[in-house]
């Protein structure tokens, strides 16, 4: 087939998501030629990546694209609180506040309003290199050469179809994504444990059209034996709740919907969420964390939740994605294919990714023990670490600096225990 169109990008990005479409603009503003693909013509309205952590947000602020940030359909949130109910639900057995550290804020949102938001940027950041609505397929998957010599058809059904040959190609397209299944990497599971010795989860998303009792605060409360309830302004929408659940088979949306307004109704004579709204929409997203490496094969990379699924415990999967987007638009070498320097760059950039997983990987664990685990035993635990750190206010600051992404490195297992107040005495 002959084309009327050939293009020889120095990278090609699929996916123009939360990801895909800052790393496409970096990578722009650092010179390079740039295609971006994205399969979807229109954003679908979907209960995931709704928080964004400090770090994040700084690097959409480096790229130049803070001013979403200035629109009414994005929120800051200053502070979290955590409550422990006890047995009865009578009274709070544990509260504690956490504060942002300086003036640093997360930001809350809808997803669809934060992908349209970045869509519109990248479309005024490359003009015709954006494809929306178009299918990337590849010509030469089984030729030897495919990973450092690949070759696409770009197809559009007002644009046309044209050749593409791209130097590299870097998959930011999800948990599911296509290039990794190009690169013949591991499928997605259905789900699996949170950690070691957990049942397996759902985080269940509902909706509340009340705003929030409390402005820039994400709550969490958790029952005794049911589970755990989040809680934050969604602008636009009222609230956002997202609720623990087992991962029991047979359970659907009534059982969710059930469990949540338990909860609720739990926590009503310690604050006012408001009332789940019997046509509210509520879906089920499984609750696990996995790395799905390789991270790269021949010039074929893959970035955010293409790479690596984090456990959706306040945003930490959009944090992992953002530090993708930061080694490779500063870091990683494009400068040519197979050259040793490139290599070098895919090692670290391997290592990255790693890295980035397993720090979250163990502020997740301290966390889901200290405020997602049900069984009655980390009541007590929890009791015991809020009173350490309120007599130790460095011990919150930091988990609170390694949640937020602000510190990125891995704390030793001597440091865990004792951020958790395990090594101290209450």
């Amino acid at each position: 087939m002959s084309y009327t169109k050939i293009l020889t990008p120095d990278v090609v990005v699929v996916g123009a998501g939360v990801i895909g479409g800052p790393l496409a603009i970096g990578l722009k503003n650092k010179g390079l030629d740039v295609l971006l693909v994205e399969r979807s013509a229109h954003v679908r309205r979907v209960f995931k990546g709704e928080y964004m952590q400090p770090q994040p947000v700084a690097t959409l602020e480096k790229l130049g694209l803070g001013s979403i940030f200035s629109s009414p359909k994005f929120d800051s949130i200053h502070n979290l609180r955590f409550r422990d109910l006890d047995k009865d639900s009578n009274q709070i057995i544990s509260d504690l506040i956490m504060e942002y550290p300086g003036s640093q804020s997360a930001k809350t949102f809808t997803h669809d309003s934060l992908v349209t938001a970045l869509r519109e940027k990248a479309q005024e950041a490359l003009g015709d290199k954006f494809w929306l609505g178009a299918n990337l397929v590849p010509l030469n998957p089984n030729d030897k050469h495919f990973y450092t010599r690949p070759e696409f058809e770009l197809r559009h059904p007002e644009r046309g179809t044209a050749l593409v040959r791209p130097k590299w190609v870097i998959g930011c397209d999800g948990r599911n994504s296509q290039v990794r299944s190009w690169m013949k990497g591991p499928e997605a599971p259905k789900n699996r444990n949170v950690l070691l010795g957990a049942t397996p989860e759902h985080i269940i998303g509902a909706e509340i059209n009340t705003t929030s009792p409390v402005k820039g605060c994400y709550q969490v409360f958790r029952s005794y034996g049911e589970g755990t309830l989040f809680a934050f302004e969604l602008p636009g929408i009222g609230q956002r709740l997202y609720y623990s659940s087992l991962d029991r088979p047979g359970t659907g949306k009534e059982q969710w919907a059930e469990g949540i307004k338990k909860i609720i109704n739990s926590v009503r004579p310690h604050e006012k969420l408001g009332e789940l709204d019997e046509e509210a929409p509520i879906l089920g997203c499984p609750a696990y964390q996995k790395w799905f490496g390789p991270t790269y094969t021949g010039n074929f990379l893959l970035a955010g939740d293409a790479v690596a699924a984090t456990t959706p415990y306040g945003g930490q999967g959009i944090s992992a994605g953002m530090e993708h987007v930061d080694y490779l638009v500063d870091e990683f070498d494009f400068s040519t294919s197979i050259a040793r320097s490139a290599q070098e760059s895919q090692k670290a950039y391997a290592q990255l990714t790693k890295s980035v997983m397993d720090r979250i990987d163990i502020v997740n664990l301290g966390l889901y023990y200290l405020f997602f685990a049900r069984a009655p035993f980390f009541k007590t635990s929890t009791h015991h670490v809020t009173n350490t750190w309120k007599q130790a206010p460095e011990l919150p600051d930091r988990v609170m600096r390694l949640f937020a992404g602000i510190d990125k490195d891995k704390p030793s297992m001597a440091e865990l225990l004792d951020l958790w107040g395990i090594s101290r005495k209450g």
